[in-house]
């Protein structure tokens, strides 16, 4: 593991393993019906549509590029709130939910013309990528001179993790507690390395802040899926957790990292 003398973003050693194949993403939605995938969409509609309304305060256009689209959720709620919204997603499963029910238009990064976009949203891609700098440059490419992007990314070490590694600090062999693994999580982020990334690759903050469960930039997927499962143990488990790190937004400690971005 490694830390970037720039940027301070911590990673692992992108040659030394086989990346994640997004391709089979989503493989728990085939047997998912109209009904469930308006499920999904009902619970995060409040939340969604919260984003969407601060975002649409940063610019004058409502062109928006979901990367990382997964079903759509974002992009179904935002072509309902008047923005024309377009979707870029790897997972042929999560495509086939998106286009059979929620009728998301899903494109290619490199389609859009460049300068065309005014808001880009990325939520939980960066941690995936091989080379998120180079996705940053062609983000930047595609937003027109007042865009913004929206990034969503794992706390590297919340509160919750903290506390966990504070305990068992005295075993020196024992694993730090941390958001990142192979081959899926393999950059890790603070509030201040995601800022200092955004800003090597051409982009001001306009607004960032660390996240946990019931908050407005938060899935609330997690504990509803326990509920539907009657996985009450689970329930508390997640809850005493989510609780922790809600306590944690105070000292920037939270479970993720949300932050907001204008192109410079």
């Amino acid at each position: 593991m490694f830390e970037c003398s720039n940027c301070r973003v911590v990673f692992f050693d992108r040659q030394a393993f086989q990346l994640h194949d997004y391709g089979n993403y989503y493989d728990y939605t085939d047997d998912w019906d109209a009904e469930r995938v308006g499920w999904e969409v009902k619970i995060r509609r409040r939340a969604l549509k919260q984003q969407l309304k601060r975002l649409g305060g940063y610019v004058e256009g409502r062109r928006l590029l979901d990367i990382g689209a997964g079903p759509g959720y974002l992009c179904h709620v935002a072509s309902n709130e008047g923005w024309q919204a377009q979707g870029v997603e790897l997972s042929e499963k999560a495509l086939r939910v998106g286009r059979q029910f929620l009728n998301v238009d899903y494109v290619q990064l490199d389609e859009i013309p460049e300068g065309s976009l005014d808001v880009v949203t990325c939520y939980h891609i960066l941690e995936h990528m091989k080379d998120p700098g180079e996705f940053l440059t062609k983000v930047h490419s595609k937003l027109s001179s007042t865009g913004v992007v929206a990034v969503h990314v794992p706390h590297r070490e919340p509160l919750s993790f903290a506390i966990r590694n504070l305990l068992k600090r005295r075993n020196q062999q024992a694993e730090k507690y941390c958001q990142l693994y192979v081959p899926e999580h393999i950059s890790g982020f603070t509030i201040e390395s995601l800022a200092n990334t955004l800003r090597l690759f051409g982009f001001e903050t306009l607004m960032i802040r660390t996240s946990a469960m019931w908050s407005t930039y938060y899935d609330p997927f997690f504990l509803k899926n326990y509920l539907r499962a009657r996985d009450y143990s689970g329930i508390f488990k997640h809850s005493l957790r989510s609780f922790i790190d809600n306590v944690g937004v105070a000292i920037r400690s939270g479970d993720w990292v949300v932050g907001h971005f204008r192109k410079m």
